[in-house]
C-alpha cells in the first residue's frame, strides 16, 4: 500500500540533481521550510484556494527511500494494481 499510495504523500516536490553538496541541500531545505512557514505565503495560498500541508525534504527523502528498497516482488504487485494510462 505504501508503494502504490507514495505518490500522494509525495505531492509536488521539488530535486536536485544528483551531486549537489550536503550543504547546499541543506540550506535549500531550510529555505523552503521557512517559506512554508511564511504568513504572508500561507495568505496568499489561501487566497488562491490551495492546499497547504508541506512535508519536510527530510520526510520526501525517506519516502522515497523506502520506495527504491522495496523488494522486486512487491514493485511487480504493485505496477499489476496501478492502471496505465
Amino acid at each position: 500500500m505504501e508503494l502504490i499510495f507514495s505518490p500522494i504523500a509525495l505531492g509536488y516536490p521539488s530535486f536536485m540533481g544528483p551531486g549537489v553538496p550536503r550543504d547546499r541541500v541543506a540550506i535549500m531545505r531550510r529555505a523552503f521550510d521557512q517559506t512554508m512557514q511564511d504568513p504572508e505565503f500561507i495568505g496568499l495560498a489561501g487566497q488562491q484556494t490551495l492546499a497547504h500541508d508541506p512535508a519536510t525534504g527530510e520526510a520526501l527523502q525517506a519516502i522515497v527511500s523506502r520506495m527504491y528498497a522495496m523488494p522486486a516482488p512487491v514493485v511487480e504487485k504493485a505496477r499489476g494494481l496501478i492502471p496505465s494510462y
